[in-house]
């Protein structure tokens, strides 16, 4: 019996990381909207490269 999710077609499975100041965490953890924002120019960016 498999676990876990199935493997979909495009899905979001690799990660990134990068360093930042305990400041810098600080804002990202009392507005979450900045790290989605953070994502979604991350991705945009590195898409452009793919087409």
């Amino acid at each position: 019996m498999s676990r876990g999710r199935k493997k979909e077609k495009g899905a979001k499975r690799e990660v990134i990381s990068i360093r930042i100041t305990e400041e810098q965490k600080e804002v990202i953890n009392k507005n979450h909207w900045i790290k989605k924002e953070i994502d979604k120019s991350v991705r945009d960016y590195l898409d452009a490269f793919i087409q």
